[in-house]
């Protein structure tokens, strides 16, 4: 927030550069507050903590280490390939859902994304073998 006050912010009707990430962080920042008011405050929280066990921490570092993957796979395989796999293995080991729902989901979101920034707002990103 302090970033995009350096930035003129404007009015509703005619916005600055910073006003979006101006009213982003409020939000951001207020759902932050909320989330931490209502953890501190309940004690059925700590119960149900996403470290309570190994297989949260095994299950966070695998994720970091896929996106970490995913950063280096994007520009050989292609935005469309690396985040179908990205996805599929993020909703199959990290959130356990089956291999169906799993390669489906990650289709859909895909495919969606590529049609949302390639087709709709022209954002270049790499085609990788898809292209060939």
């Amino acid at each position: 927030m302090v970033a995009a006050l350096q930035l003129p912010v404007g009015r509703i009707a005619r916005p600055g550069p910073g006003l979006f990430p101006l009213l982003l962080g409020a939000t951001l920042a207020g759902l932050g507050l909320a989330l931490l008011l209502q953890a501190t405050g309940t004690e059925a929280f700590a119960a149900r903590s996403f470290w309570a066990d190994a297989s949260g921490g095994r299950r966070v570092v695998g994720a970091i280490a896929v996106l970490l993957i995913y950063s280096f796979a994007v520009e050989p395989l292609g935005f469309l390939a690396a985040t179908f796999l990205l996805l599929a293995f993020l909703f199959r080991v990290t959130f356990g859902f089956r291999w169906g729902i799993s390669l489906a989901a990650a289709a859909g979101i895909s495919l969606v994304s590529h049609l949302v920034f390639v087709t709709w707002l022209r954002v270049n990103l790499p085609p990788g073998w898809l292209s060939a």
